[in-house]
């Protein structure tokens, strides 16, 4: 079954908000979409918790990053984090607004 508009602008807010400078609000937003909307919409729930674990993969590669910072190694996996938490977003937002499941490249499946 086709998702309805509402289902696909949901879905791309899900990943739209990753592109957020803010650290948590980008899980905050899906996991709060998530929570309200995965009885109600299987493409929401599917598009919320792939934008989620995503989410928390960036924020645990940064964390890593940040770690590893004094011997040099840290400054690639933040630039790698930093433009993967820009461009993925961009193109996940694009797919599932299309009505496409998206799956992220890298992606820890958490939730």
């Amino acid at each position: 079954m086709e998702p309805t508009s509402e289902e696909r602008t949901l879905a791309a807010v899900c990943h739209g908000c990753g592109v957020a400078s803010s650290l948590f609000l980008p899980i905050i937003v899906c996991l709060v979409i998530y929570l309200t909307k995965r009885d109600e919409s299987e493409f929401v729930e599917d598009q919320a918790k792939e934008a989620l674990n995503f989410q928390i993969t960036m924020f645990l590669l940064a964390a890593i990053g940040y770690l590893t910072i004094f011997i040099l190694v840290g400054f690639a996996v933040l630039m790698a984090v930093w433009l993967g938490s820009i461009i993925f977003p961009i193109i996940a937002a694009v797919k599932s607004h299309s009505g496409e499941k998206y799956r992220y490249p890298v992606n820890f499946r958490i939730v």
